[in-house]
């Protein structure tokens, strides 16, 4: 995990708070669930979707991705959309030079790519833009969509219009139940509580 610590130029009152330096990947989540497979979890949609213990945990909903948060960090839990976006930095996109290439980035491709792959942002944090969507823990007031994500994910292409969802500022909504190929995410929690 990485720290971040209160002050810089966004939300400077946010408290110091650790996130992790990846998105969870497939291998350590799925340590995570193997014991508890037959509560939420299907090891066949996880295999088919992603090769390799280095890719990005996927087909993981709001509810499932919370979960190990909570359970593997005493104060754990997913990242609030201010945490998110002071783990960032200042840019357009979550990247070292605050702008979208692919040195920096994974999307327009067919796939997720093993996290950690591109160039770390300015605060040592990888793919925070693209590879997958990234689950927040903030809410919405719609009854239906009531969670947020965000980052974009290795899907969206460079010319079908939709590079929106790779920008810092972008959420996108979905239900806590979905469980998409393109949906992953990391965790937060105090720095005391961040050394498991």
């Amino acid at each position: 995990m990485v720290l971040i610590n209160t002050g810089g130029a966004v939300h400077p009152d946010e408290p110091a708070y650790c996130i992790s330096k990846t998105e969870v990947t497939r291998e350590v989540d799925n340590a995570f669930w193997t014991p508890r497979m037959q509560e939420q979890y299907s090891e066949s949609k996880c295999q088919d979707a992603v090769a390799g213990p280095r890719k990005p945990a996927v087909f993981r909903s709001w509810n499932g991705a919370r979960r190990f948060c909570q359970e593997v960090y005493k104060s754990g839990d997913l990242p609030t959309a201010r945490q998110w976006e002071k783990a960032c930095g200042s840019g357009e996109y979550c990247t070292a030079s605050g702008t979208l290439n692919h040195t920096e980035a994974v999307y327009d491709v067919d796939g997720p790519a093993d996290v950690g792959s591109k160039v770390a942002n300015s605060n040592g944090l990888y793919d925070m833009t693209g590879n997958v969507n990234e689950w927040l823990r903030d809410t919405t007031a719609d009854s239906y969509y009531s969670r947020y994500v965000t980052g974009g994910s290795w899907g969206y292409g460079d010319n079908d219009g939709d590079l929106v969802f790779l920008r810092a500022a972008f959420r996108n909504r979905a239900t806590p139940y979905y469980e998409g190929q393109d949906y992953g995410f990391r965790c937060v929690a105090l720095p005391e509580d961040s050394s498991k």
